[in-house]
């Protein structure tokens, strides 16, 4: 069972690098990953609590404005991250 644990990292640690990447892009506010690790048969992240809000009109309307700004971040010719 020796390294197990750091295999078990492997699952979580791509998702650590998306979340960076997207704190990178700044139009939508991503939580901050403070640590990625794993205990037996499990893997986490220890991040930021982002409080959810409704998906009212509003919100609704930011929301789609940001992603639209996040899409338009990179000059990257495909859709998707080049690593995952």
């Amino acid at each position: 069972r020796h390294g197990e644990g750091r295999d078990m990292r492997r699952g979580v640690t791509p998702a650590a690098e998306q979340l960076e990447l997207l704190t990178r892009s700044k139009p939508v506010v991503v939580p901050t990953v403070w640590a990625v690790g794993s205990d037996r048969d499990y893997s986490f992240l220890v991040m930021d609590y982002l409080s959810p809000r409704p998906l009212d009109a509003h919100n609704a309307f930011i929301l789609g404005q940001q992603l639209a700004r996040l899409h338009q971040w990179s000059d990257q010719p495909q859709f998707g991250l080049d690593f995952d």
